[in-house]
């Protein structure tokens, strides 16, 4: 049987890629007083690299900010 694991990992990177998505997925399932407190306006993905405890290199993941209407930010991976 094939090894599927990095076909999924790949479908997940390509749909939490587009900004309009994640805006939707955190529309849909964070508390509205939370969501009160983002401005979604300012999302901006970051490209990132991370390593395996092993040291194996691993494709990188998707890192999202948001900022708050207070003028701090959160990072979401």
């Amino acid at each position: 049987m094939a090894d599927t694991s990095n076909d999924s990992d790949s479908i997940y990177h390509r749909f939490f890629c587009h900004p309009g998505m994640v805006i939707d997925l955190l529309m849909a399932f964070l508390d509205p007083v939370l969501l009160a407190e983002l401005d979604l306006n300012g999302l901006r993905r970051h490209n990132t690299k991370f390593t395996a405890m092993l040291g194996h290199r691993r494709r990188s993941d998707v890192v999202w900010e948001i900022p708050t209407r207070q003028g701090a930010s959160i990072s979401a991976r």
